[in-house]
């Protein structure tokens, strides 16, 4: 692809003097972003590097490059952003310094449970290691909006010297996970920054700054204030930084990527003669993209739809009506646009609350082994994303992990290491889960659960030549009352009529994607603890509730479709009024 296939908008990104593309959403930035890369790269003498953070968009760019297989050959790097921290910084430190390699894994929530989780004296599953980070004075704290809601539950009740032993022990474990040469994704950062605060700063970043002409970081909204820090260090150095972001899709601020503050200070040190915008709108119609308008609190530019994008509805579906009517509602107006349920998608900012849309049914709580167990096969019997189904495996990999006697292997060991040490291959826990699943199918009470949970893992593991921990059923108990009929009211809704074939999702999990029509779920309570996203609209209120809200509306391409529940129906309606945006009442 040459530059012949950009818009006049796009084009402008190539200038040389650029730093920021603010990029909306469908506005073809990854074609222009991977021109420019391509630009550079093909320069005698240059070299480029592009970062992003999901393999995804990784994969994306190489593919888009996949003619020109030169562009992805050193001195040249196309990676994820921690994946070029490892690779330049991290691990030749690490290595020079303790004489091995370092393990990496994505979260501590990688690693076995029994490492991963802190238990209270009074047991139960315990709190993620991972809802745990140093503060800057090196101590550490708990997160909260790392923590589900049982666990913010657990965390809450426990008495103030428990919470300081846990924490603790977090302290600890992670001190201990660092020395063995385990780090997380912050703890890889972390350990990158200090590196370079050190005697071997000049020389890694003269390195650094000779091998690249430029590094363009995507998605650079999603940074947080290490992230900053480390880019500010090359760029302070000689290394052209360009930074790549759409500040209203900043939606992770459990890892303290923030678009209220981080954001905003670095936009600030950025001349507006390099800052490149694009608004231009290739993927929605214009009635979504004026509620994508209305819901942007950070990027001044209206979101306006190029001749290119597709034809679909002029106006947004507001659905007015109980829960149990809304499917049937969708399905109407989709056959009314001529758009199949299967590019469509229920989204909402808690897959809970787009399952319950879908299926009429709340979802399962606890902090049990069961719940984890029936979770993840709800999500492989349902049709929720791939996404889903990979992470229910994942879970279901670690119940069975949890089942060996005396694994063998060191309590800090990844489940990849776990497996090795084993001697089988993660897809031996797949078919012990797809027959956990088939088996699944005729239960008839918590009792069959337990007996067959427990057959599944003896046979299993008499073919894969393991032992499992004796009495099974105490190991892992059948399910109470309160899980049990929520979980069969579930199954028994998976597959009802006004399903036909939508899939369900919370909006993170969709970042990046789009779809033909989209239905969002408007609870008239907010999630968690929060605000709610239509209060923040309404008042015009930056927050991620409504940038969460932005993100999931973005998806849509023809048609875009809300259920507000309860008196979050006028809300909505006051809001749309307001912003002169066309909608349907259905």
């Amino acid at each position: 692809m040459s530059d012949e296939y950009l818009s006049t908008q796009q084009l402008r990104t190539l200038a040389p003097a650029v730093r920021l593309i603010e990029a909306g959403p469908g506005s073809g930035k990854t074609r222009a972003v991977v021109e420019r890369y391509r630009q550079v790269a093909s320069e005698p003498g240059q070299f480029a590097s592009l970062v992003s953070f999901t393999n995804s968009a990784v994969d994306e760019v190489r593919k888009r490059c996949a003619t020109q297989p030169q562009l992805l050959q050193p001195p040249n790097f196309v990676g994820t952003f921690d994946s070029f921290f490892h690779r330049f910084i991290t691990t030749p430190s690490f290595v020079r310094a303790r004489g091995k390699q370092p393990r990496y894994v994505a979260s501590w929530d990688d690693l076995p449970d029994h490492w991963s989780r802190l238990r209270p004296p009074a047991g139960g599953t315990g709190l993620p290691l991972a809802a745990f980070e140093p503060t800057p004075d090196g101590r550490f704290q708990i997160v909260d909006k790392r923590l589900s809601r049982s666990d913010r539950a657990m965390w809450t009740n426990l008495p103030a010297f428990t919470q300081k032993k846990l924490t603790a022990e977090a302290a600890t474990r992670h001190g201990i996970l660092t020395t063995a040469g385990i780090m997380s994704a912050d703890t890889a950062r972390n350990y990158a920054l200090r590196i370079l605060h050190t005697a071997e700063e000049t020389r890694i970043l003269e390195r650094l700054r000779r091998r690249f002409s430029e590094l363009i970081v995507d998605e650079f909204q999603d940074c947080n204030e290490t992230d900053i820090q480390l880019l500010k260090l090359l760029q302070d150095h000689g290394l052209a930084v360009v930074a790549v972001a759409d500040p209203d899709q900043a939606i992770y601020q459990f890892r303290q990527a923030g678009a209220d503050d981080v954001y905003q200070k670095f936009r600030a040190t950025v001349p507006d003669a390099a800052i490149a915008p694009l608004n231009e709108c290739h993927r929605s119609t214009q009635a979504i993209c004026d509620v994508v308008t209305s819901l942007r609190s950070i990027s001044p530019e209206p979101v306006v739809a190029s001749h290119s994008a597709p034809t679909g509805s002029p106006h947004v579906y507001i659905l007015k009506g109980k829960r149990n009517d809304i499917m049937a509602k969708a399905n109407t107006v989709l056959l009314g646009n001529g758009i199949s349920p299967q590019d469509s998608r229920v989204l909402a900012h808690g897959t809970t609350e787009a399952r319950r849309l879908l299926h009429h049914q709340p979802a399962l709580t606890g902090n049990s082994s069961a719940r984890r167990v029936l979770h993840a096969i709800l999500e492989l019997r349902g049709r929720g994303t791939a996404a889903q189904r990979l992470s229910a495996l994942e879970t279901l990999s670690r119940i069975f992990l949890s089942a060996v006697e005396q694994p063998g292997v060191s309590q800090a060991s990844t489940m990849d290491e776990t497996l090795a040490s084993l001697g089988i291959e993660p897809a031996s826990l797949r078919v012990l889960s797809k027959r956990l699943v088939a088996a699944s199918e005729q239960w008839q009470n918590p009792d069959d659960y337990a007996t067959s949970l427990s057959a599944v893992i003896t046979v299993g593991f008499a073919e894969f030549g393991l032992i499992p921990k004796s009495q099974l059923k105490r190991v892992f108990p059948k399910p109470r009352a309160e899980l049990w009929t929520p979980w069969i009211n579930q199954v028994d809704g998976l597959f009802t009529e006004t399903s036909l074939g939508w899939q369900w999702s919370n909006i993170h999990q969709v970042k990046g994607g789009e779809f033909d029509a989209i239905l969002i779920a408007l609870p008239s309570k907010a999630h968690r603890n929060n605000s709610h996203a239509l209060d923040d609209w309404e008042r015009n209120t930056n927050s991620e509730q409504r940038r969460v809200l932005y993100v999931g509306a973005s998806r849509a391409q023809r048609l875009l479709m809300f259920w507000p529940e309860g008196q979050r129906y006028a809300q909505l309606l006051r809001i749309l009024n307001r912003d002169g945006i066309p909608y349907v009442v259905a």
